[in-house]
């Protein structure tokens, strides 16, 4: 192999954003055909956290909090996908809040890999809803659905996922056995993340635990806002009201963020403002 060839094959295994645009990471939206992964702002946000969080300790312990549908899991997926495929004895773990969840990931999962160029695919040696083996690397893609506080402690787990944590069953138990099987290395990946479900959860406790430096995760916060989509066109006769007005200067918003906000509180919540802020 030339030194060139070993320079773009470094690339492929150490480079996320090189090996997603070349392999390339192919990602459905949420509308209109498959398309290829380019991070937008909410992954963009979390995707150097992860970089800048890896750099400083040598592994990655991360917390995340989000609004809905920002592509949170997408770009998990994509990471792990990409770090298991190419690297020897890798082993990513995914548990998700219900089995539909756990089908949509499996799905992104072999959606990735089925169109991934045939030059820089890794071949397989077995492939179920359960995830996938990698053949001649000893590495593996596991997903699961939380419900016992035993999933997960079997595995020896180098990347693991806990998705939409704060409606799983029992999180405190769960993410307790899972994390045993993670290794105090470098290298290694944790990463919750959840929207929100209220404070009287497990995840609210993890979330308030990072935020004030307790352990070694590091709180995410990703708002609505970032989503360039999250807006609607402005009705005639438009007016803010004072509590609009103050949240439009406070966070930089525009008004059709605002008319999006509004029309979420009054239809999606029936009025009910709180729960637009969980």
């Amino acid at each position: 192999m030339s030194k060139d060839l070993r320079e773009v094959d470094r690339r492929l295994t150490q480079d996320f954003r090189f090996y997603a645009k070349t392999a390339p990471l192919i990602v459905k939206p949420k509308s209109g055909p498959l398309i290829p992964l380019r991070l937008n702002n909410a992954q963009e946000i979390l995707h150097q956290e992860i970089e800048k969080q890896l750099k400083e300790t040598g592994k990655v312990r991360i917390i995340v909090v989000k609004g809905r549908q920002q592509g949170v899991s997408t770009l998990i997926g994509g990471r792990f996908y990409h770090k298991t495929s190419r690297n020897q004895a890798n082993n990513t773990f995914i548990i998700t809040h219900l089995a539909e969840a756990t089908a949509n990931l499996y799905d992104m999962t072999i959606r990735y890999h089925n169109n991934v160029d045939d030059r820089l695919r890794t071949p397989t040696l077995s492939s179920s809803k359960k995830g996938i083996q990698f053949e001649g690397i000893d590495s593996n893609y596991r997903i699961a659905t939380a419900g016992s506080a035993e999933v997960g402690r079997s595995f020896t787990i180098t990347n693991f996922h806990g998705s939409e944590v704060a409606f799983w069953p029992d999180p405190e138990k769960i993410a307790a056995g899972a994390l045993q099987a993670v290794p105090d290395l470098p290298g290694t990946e944790v990463i919750f993340e959840s929207t929100a479900n209220g404070m009287n959860n497990d995840f609210y406790v993890m979330c308030e635990n990072a935020r004030k430096g307790v352990g070694e995760f590091k709180l995410v916060f990703i708002p609505w806002f970032v989503t360039p989509e999250y807006r609607k066109e402005l009705p005639e006769g438009f007016r803010l009201t004072d509590e609009e007005v103050n949240i439009k200067e406070t966070y930089g918003l525009d008004d059709r963020q605002i008319m999006w906000r509004r029309n979420k509180i009054d239809t999606d919540f029936k009025g009910k403002v709180s729960k637009f802020y969980q």
